[in-house]
């Protein structure tokens, strides 16, 4: 499978429920020559740390467009995100 045909299926599961998705299509010639940069690899995850930082560092108004960004698209994870945002921040 060649690199642009995965980077394409990324794309599109990645971006399906983005209210502007990125696409190869709308891409320029010279945006796709620059994938000629890219080196692709498998990596094989045994253990995830994680931090907690939920966009902490935001004024207000960016904060609440990034909780309702979240909350409107269908993706579970990212309604989930957007419910832990508003936890942390005492937002309604």
């Amino acid at each position: 499978m060649g690199l642009i045909f995965r980077w394409n299926l990324i794309l599109i599961k990645m971006e399906k429920n983005s209210e502007n998705p990125v696409s190869i299509e709308k891409m320029s010639e010279k945006t796709l020559r620059q994938t000629n940069g890219i080196v692709a690899f498998n990596i094989h995850i045994n253990e995830i740390q994680a931090a907690y930082k939920l966009s902490q560092n935001r004024d207000d108004a960016n904060y609440h467009s990034i909780i309702e960004q979240l909350e409107n698209t269908e993706d579970i994870n990212a309604m989930e995100v957007a419910k832990e945002m508003k936890k942390r921040r005492n937002t309604d």
